[in-house]
């Protein structure tokens, strides 16, 4: 711990912590429902015909990782009326609760609520449809603002 002089009016003498520099990173996700993934993306089978309660890991998430945002918006509407959660294994919803797919309700959903993740996780997209609707098109994008360890 470095010490350091502080002078005004008085005179003190401060210890300063040392901080290790992080970088914030953004993950940006394109999650399209109709199954129109690059080659190399491990997506491609997991999304098409995502039905009712089903789950699918996007991200995983390091130990040590503090998630300091989620933006997910609609930038294609779906034909189906069906709606979708973003959150983690601890609690599905934790970024994002009925994002309406079809765009007719919520189609940009923001939090600010930052999360450390002491346990490595995933981030989750759930079909959360109250009916037995299944998701056969629309892109979805999602940005992960975050501090890794």
């Amino acid at each position: 711990m470095a010490t350091y002089d502080l002078r005004g009016d008085y005179t003190a003498t401060v210890a300063v912590p040392q901080f290790t520099q992080r970088s914030v990173v953004v993950w940006d996700i394109e999650v399209d429902f109709a199954g129109n993934f690059p080659v190399w993306s491990t997506l491609a089978e997991d999304l098409t015909g995502l039905a009712q309660n089903e789950t699918v890991s996007l991200l995983h998430i390091p130990a040590g990782t503090t998630v300091l945002g989620v933006t997910a918006t609609v930038t294609t509407a779906s034909g189906d009326a069906a709606t979708l959660d973003l959150g983690d294994a601890g609690l599905a919803t934790r970024y994002a609760t009925d994002l309406a797919a079809d765009g007719t309700a919520l189609t940009t959903f923001t939090t600010g609520q930052s999360r450390y993740y002491v346990a490595a996780d995933d981030l989750i997209l759930k079909n959360s449809s109250a009916g037995a609707t299944t998701i056969n098109d629309g892109v979805l994008a999602i940005r992960v603002v975050a501090v890794p360890a």
